[in-house]
């Protein structure tokens, strides 16, 4: 008897053990609130306005960084940023200098002479006039002379009058020579002076100041091999630095106007499909904890690129205006963004996963006192996690978020 009652009871307590417990269902109070669908995504801070200063157009193989501001400080008009060397402009400027001074000299010694030897043809001819006076003065003489002295008397007269006349030529024939001489050396001079000018421009080019306002930051650019005529090689390009050898229109430096800043966002096909222009954006930037700011959609690119080299996924670029700026919104900084694609406001909003669908209708599990009743829905926008009820419910009920068991459903009226 006492092995009976044993076994009566182990028994029993393996049926009590065996029956189902009470299943514990998580359940959602629903409640009427506004209802946004928004696409997520990171982007990179940018300046709408960015300004680019670029090597000056020189004629030179060899111009290197001397003078360099620091970057990141704020420039306003007018300030020096960067000083380039190019040492065959300068040595080509020296030298033009130096020639067309020695053009300007040589002129002056032109002058000094034409101006003794015009002096001494004068003083000749001054000569043979006082010459000729003197003759006129002994002609009363000439008559009593004898015929041969007179007629000596009267051949020196005219050579003196051949003399003169042989020099007034002169001076006439130097005068003409000696000023085309001046004239062909003052246009060389001329000429000259036009290429120092040209080469003091493009030095006075050297010194680059800032054409606007905007934060300093040095460009980057591909590296070159440069090889010169004597078979020297330099690097040319990387991020700017002093010492750095630049080419003709290289970027140097960017001037970002931080009045205007952008987000620029690459997203995938599906989620580019529903961005559109002018929908509201709430951006915070990564580095910045508790920072945020609203921004507008403003374009987005049909030109696509990949995400990643290799793979065939692309994203597609959307550009969003800033509305309020703040100084430590700089350029390069990411950010984080929440593209508002569509609100509602006082709706009916359910978690997605509270709605359930059966040939081809959709319901939810109202709770009361334990038990639930299958209430059919009608849906409306949705997003990842969450769906606007548009019809069926009052909005004060309590959902399943799993489908309850059968024994805990009651029965439909």
């Amino acid at each position: 008897m006492k092995y009976l009652h044993g076994a009566i009871g182990l028994i029993c307590i393996m049926m009590f053990s065996c029956q189902p417990k009470p299943t514990a269902l998580i359940t959602y109070e629903l409640e009427r609130k506004d209802f946004s669908e928004r696409i997520f995504g990171t982007g990179t801070l940018r300046s709408a306005n960015n300004t680019v200063i670029t090597t000056p157009r020189l004629a030179s193989n060899s111009i290197k960084v001397i003078q360099l501001l620091e970057e990141g400080t704020t420039v306003e008009p007018g300030d020096t940023v960067c000083i380039l060397e190019a040492t065959d402009i300068t040595k080509h400027f020296d030298n033009s200098i130096e020639e067309c001074d020695k053009l300007k000299a040589d002129l002056i010694k032109l002058e000094a002479s034409n101006a003794f030897n015009l002096a001494q043809l004068n003083a000749k001819l001054e000569e043979f006039k006082a010459q000729r006076r003197l003759s006129s003065l002994d002609s009363i003489q000439m008559k009593f002379t004898s015929p041969v002295k007179s007629q000596i008397k009267a051949l020196e007269e005219k050579k003196n009058e051949i003399q003169q006349k042989k020099i007034i030529r002169k001076m006439k024939d130097n005068g003409k020579i000696n000023e085309q001489s001046a004239r062909a050396i003052q246009s060389q001079i001329i000429q000259k002076e036009q290429v120092v000018e040209q080469y003091r421009e493009q030095l006075d080019q050297l010194q680059i100041t800032a054409p606007t306002k905007g934060l300093l930051v040095y460009s980057s650019s591909p590296i070159y091999m440069i090889l010169s005529s004597s078979g020297e090689s330099s690097s040319s390009g990387g991020k700017l630095k002093i010492g750095s050898t630049v080419r003709m229109r290289m970027p140097l430096i960017e001037l970002p106007d931080l009045d205007s800043m952008q987000l620029v966002l690459m997203l995938q096909e599906a989620e580019y499909k529903r961005i559109q222009k002018g929908q509201s954006v709430i951006i915070k930037p990564e580095s910045l904890p508790g920072v945020r700011t609203t921004g507008t959609v403003k374009s987005k690119s049909l030109a696509s690129q990949p995400l990643a080299y290799r793979f065939k996924v692309k994203s597609y670029k959307v550009v969003i205006d800033i509305d309020s700026l703040d100084n430590i919104f700089l350029p390069g900084l990411s950010a984080n963004c929440e593209v508002i694609v569509q609100s509602v406001k006082d709706t009916i909003v359910a978690p997605s996963i509270a709605i359930f669908e059966s040939d081809s209708m959709k319901y939810v599990y109202l709770e009361k006192d334990g038990l639930f009743k299958k209430q059919k829905v009608e849906t409306g926008t949705s997003n990842p996690s969450e769906t606007i009820i548009s019809k069926g419910l009052q909005g004060n009920e309590t959902v399943a978020l799993l489908e309850p068991p059968f024994k805990l459903i009651r029965k439909q009226d």
